[in-house]
């Protein structure tokens, strides 16, 4: 295991627990306000792999959504509990960790299809990828012509 990798897991679980706690005000989580937060600073595959172990760390609790449970097992993150044990967020309440994972959770398609929007088709780089090479070819056929005159 690397010892970079694990504080920043730490790192992130701190900031996770922190920003939740700071976002509480009046009965309400502004989840988006935490993402907002965090994303840019985690990127969203470390607030997943976080986010995911502090889920299943709580499946015993009937406050975490059953839905957020099974988005949980079907994420890759599995790590021995002892390591995750140390970036697993305590002093967050584990209803207001549900509705930031619920946020999460529901965030991810979106993001999918915007990547995937932004993405160009295969068709389309490999036009692209031609288009490219047409003046290249015709330059070297241009230049060969000047070097045999």
């Amino acid at each position: 295991m690397c010892l970079q990798a694990h504080k920043a897991d730490v790192a992130c679980g701190k900031a996770i627990e922190a920003a939740i706690n700071k976002s509480y005000f009046g009965n309400s989580l502004d989840t988006d306000k935490v993402i907002q937060e965090l994303l840019p600073r985690f990127g969203m595959k470390q607030l997943n792999f976080v986010l995911v172990n502090m889920v299943r760390n709580l499946n015993w609790d009937n406050r975490i959504y059953p839905q957020n449970k099974e988005w949980a097992e079907t994420i890759s993150a599995s790590i021995d509990e002892k390591r995750s044990q140390k970036f697993i967020a305590f002093s967050v309440q584990p209803g207001l960790l549900n509705l930031f994972a619920d946020s999460v959770r529901k965030l991810e398609p979106e993001r999918k299809q915007e990547q995937v929007k932004n993405k160009p088709s295969i068709l389309e780089r490999l036009q692209q990828s031609q288009e490219a090479k047409r003046p290249a070819k015709a330059m070297s056929a241009k230049k060969r012509k000047e070097s045999e005159l």
